[in-house]
């Protein structure tokens, strides 16, 4: 999640709360059977899935994401901020693959930051 310590500084605790739980949201509409979210602490989730070799997940998990993002700020109709995600996608061939897990997740958490340094407006150095 973008921008959760911005929304706890400006606008209180239970209206960061309440952007977490919109991010919840946002991800449990968004996956596929099978899939499973976790909330891995503070403001970062983890979507796992399998999927088929030749997949096109990654760009069809960004476009539900951000469409799902969208209604649910219209829905929030919130002039103070807006939700907003960042995420690493990351489509591994895991019986090719010789990367561990942790290595795998630490190059999704790559991803994330590099796109949540270009959309998040509120991200400190």
């Amino acid at each position: 999640m973008n921008g959760l310590k911005y929304i706890n500084d400006n606008f209180g605790h239970d209206d960061g709360d309440r952007a977490l739980r919109g991010i919840a949201e946002i991800l449990n509409e968004v996956i596929l059977d099978g899939d499973l979210v976790f909330r891995q602490g503070g403001d970062e989730f983890l979507v796992m899935g399998i999927r088929e070799q030749g997949s096109n997940e990654e760009k069809e998990f960004a476009e539900r994401v951000e469409d799902a993002t969208d209604r649910f700020n219209k829905e929030l109709n919130e002039d103070r901020y807006r939700v907003a995600i960042s995420y690493g996608p990351l489509l591994t061939d895991m019986s090719a693959s010789n990367e561990t897990l942790d290595r795998l997740l630490e190059i999704s958490d790559e991803r994330m930051y590099e796109m949540k340094m270009k959309k998040d407006d509120h991200r400190r150095e």
